[in-house]
């Protein structure tokens, strides 16, 4: 069993001066930072806004056999810097996954999750932090080693 605390702090812009001082990932990092729900994958925040992001996560994996582990993950999102008239919480976001190796080279993953947001979430990126949001997943990953070589 292992668990694991990340920070990442991804600086924003208040959006009231002449230069704009946000970081932009560009090409995103698809699902391993920011939450499995991609709220945050190289996507823009509208009506150009730049808050920045700052997710809090905190996760534990179990390895209940050779071949099975599961990891959960709760991630925390708040903008980097205070935007005016709005609170700095964008929400938080549970992931879910399971990972079973059916034999060499070959991997069944699941995965679930769901998210909560916020009023700040709804001016920033758009959406309706009332309504659930969650989706799951199933992958089949087969890696066969077509090529042996040694040199």
């Amino acid at each position: 069993m292992g668990s694991g605390n990340q920070l990442d702090y991804l600086s924003g812009d208040k959006g009231n001066g002449d230069k704009y001082k946000a970081f932009d990932p560009l090409y995103g990092t698809h699902h391993k930072f920011y939450g499995g729900m991609d709220y945050f994958y190289a996507s823009l925040f509208k009506d150009g806004f730049a808050p920045g992001l700052v997710d809090s996560r905190v996760g534990v994996c179990f390895h209940a056999s050779t071949k099975v582990d599961m990891e959960l993950n709760y991630h925390y999102f708040t903008t980097a810097v205070k935007l005016a008239d709005l609170s700095k919480s964008l929400g938080s976001e549970v992931d879910y996954q399971i990972n079973w190796v059916v034999m060499k080279d070959v991997k069944l993953s699941a995965g679930y999750s769901f998210m909560r947001g916020t009023k700040t979430m709804d001016v920033v990126k758009g959406g309706d932090h009332k309504s659930w949001q969650d989706w799951g997943w199933v992958s089949l990953n087969i890696n066969p080693k077509v090529l042996f070589v040694k040199w």
